[in-house]
């Protein structure tokens, strides 16, 4: 079985408070790079069991010509990072996460289609699937399957997945992850969510099936909480009492990077992905030099790094557009909870 750490009982107030304020957390590093110089864009964190970490964050950096490459770093400390590998090519906007019921790990990811050029990572965009049997294989960088979604809409920018379950299936005599993803996609004027079930994923015969819809009702009352703009990036986080999205969206338009915002949606029925009937509040994010956008969030429980009890590691990027003096870029902290 996979290393996982039960979450605990967190109050709605302390999410709030863990998700609002950076400049209060047990540590954490602005502008967070791998010991090689790497921006550590849009990190996904999770703990790891059996390598020289107990950390492993999955991140994209983008190159001088503008293409995007997902690396993986390790740590001990959740605060400094040693670059492993490079994992991924003309990808971006990775989400790690270990498959229930399995040793497996999988990373969920933005594939973008266009071949190696001068003009970087660029449309068509889809979001694709990459399996690993174990944390070592991960370590490895060896794939040991790989799938891509087919593109959902009519305009080819689908990404930033998340995942809000994934677990291991028996099916026509093969292994298989069945589960449901979050993901956005360009509707003709603005990125919003959509939902999607995944049956027979990575299967070797051949039979994934994937059945997306449009998040209607959640991106309407994300919306109404005053994201007139783009719904982007989200991340789930479950406690013992409460289900949660944390999710970026745009206060403005498409492009302005100015206007990223984080809100924080309740889930209101037992469903694991967003329906609608949840309520939305926007945070108010307050960083030690006052950054104000903020975006592409994602959380994680784990063990301290001490060992002695849990730990809330949240992950956000501060753009340059909003960010205080010395902010800018990847934030990664943690709370001990």
């Amino acid at each position: 079985m996979v290393n996982t750490v039960l979450v605990p009982a967190l109050s709605a107030t302390n999410v709030v408070a863990c998700l609002s304020n950076p400049a209060g957390a047990t540590a954490a590093t602005y502008g967070t790079h791998d010991s090689v110089g790497n921006s550590m864009d849009c990190a996904s964190i999770v703990q790891v069991a059996g390598q020289p970490y107990k950390y492993a964050a999955v991140y994209h950096t983008a190159d001088s010509n503008g293409f995007y490459r997902i690396n993986l770093a390790g740590s001990n400390n959740l605060t400094s990072w040693t670059f492993i590998a490079t994992l991924l090519q003309n990808a971006s906007m990775p989400k790690v996460v270990p498959v229930s019921n399995s040793e497996w790990v999988m990373i969920v990811h933005e594939q973008w289609q266009n071949v190696s050029g001068s003009g970087g990572s660029a449309a068509p965009c889809r979001f694709a699937y990459e399996l690993y049997y174990n944390w070592s294989d991960l370590f490895s960088g060896t794939v040991r399957a790989s799938w891509t979604a087919p593109q959902y809409g009519s305009t080819p920018l689908d990404g930033t997945p998340s995942v809000y379950n994934a677990s291991m299936a028996l099916s026509g005599g093969f292994y298989v992850v069945n589960g449901q993803y979050g993901f956005h996609f360009f509707d003709g004027t603005r990125d919003v969510n959509a939902v999607t079930t995944t049956v027979d994923l990575f299967s070797p015969a051949g039979t994934a099936t994937i059945s997306p819809s449009t998040a209607a009702a959640y991106n309407t009352v994300i919306t109404n909480a005053g994201a007139i703009g783009s719904i982007g990036q989200r991340d789930t986080l479950q406690t013992t009492s409460a289900r949660y999205n944390i999710q970026e969206s745009n206060l403005s338009g498409v492009s302005n990077f100015a206007d990223w915002r984080i809100f924080l949606y309740t889930f209101g029925d037992s469903l694991s992905y967003p329906t609608g009937n949840g309520t939305v509040q926007q945070l108010t994010i307050t960083t030690p030099n006052g950054s104000t956008s903020v975006g592409n969030p994602s959380v994680n429980v784990v063990e301290r790094p001490n060992g002695a009890g849990n730990a809330l590691v949240i992950s956000y990027m501060l753009f340059a557009e909003g960010a205080g003096p010395g902010e800018a870029g990847s934030l990664i902290y943690y709370y001990n909870i």
